[in-house]
């Protein structure tokens, strides 16, 4: 049989190149938002009320509403929370980052951070 391919040994070991796993959007947010906000693992997602657990996850559903175009219900899946709970969120933030400087730097660096 005649290929016009030929086949070469070589000394050089085959490695597998290494893909990276895909990150939702929903996922590299929360991770750079407990990141950010030095907040323990998983606590943007669980069930603690405490305010600065509840800014940073409201300024989470704010970045991947708006820069994301996510809907509300997609939010909530993310972050364990009803679709009602990210709308209003939502307005929060939109009402408190003119008044907090701070909620305003966060929403500009965090999806910075993430490379957005």
């Amino acid at each position: 049989m005649n290929s016009p391919y030929q086949l070469v040994a070589t000394n050089v070991p085959f490695t597998m190149p290494v893909m990276p796993l895909y990150q939702s959007p929903s996922s590299r947010v929360i991770a750079e938002l407990e990141r950010y906000f030095q907040l323990e693992a998983g606590a943007i997602v669980g069930p603690k009320r405490y305010r600065e657990i509840a800014r940073a996850r409201q300024i989470g559903y704010w970045i991947l509403y708006r820069l994301k175009h996510q809907s509300s219900m997609q939010i909530g899946r993310a972050f364990k929370r009803d679709h009602s709970s990210v709308l209003q969120g939502m307005r929060l933030i939109d009402y408190l980052k003119d008044r907090e400087p701070w909620i305003a730097d966060a929403i500009e660096e965090i999806p910075e951070n993430i490379g957005w």
